[in-house]
């Protein structure tokens, strides 16, 4: 069941990235506040994406952590 947990998690992982990056990706193309701020945006951006990405690491590793639980029968 190890396997199958850690599979779980890494396609988790893998859709909600892409997810998070197409959504990112539409929100700094679609904002005026490039025109407004220009350089320090795409700061903004950086922080914004490291920011998603960590909460996509905490996520997919709570579900890994469940579906391990869940097969060990707790």
């Amino acid at each position: 069941f190890g396997r199958l947990s850690r599979w779980s998690g890494a396609l988790a992982f893998a859709a909600l990235f892409h997810a998070a990056r197409l959504g990112l990706d539409i929100f700094l193309s679609t904002t005026p506040l490039q025109q407004i701020y220009g350089t320090f945006m795409a700061f903004v951006g950086l922080i914004l994406w490291l920011y998603v990405v960590s909460l996509l690491i905490l996520l997919c590793s709570s579900l890994i952590h469940a579906v391990e639980q869940a097969a060990q029968g707790r």
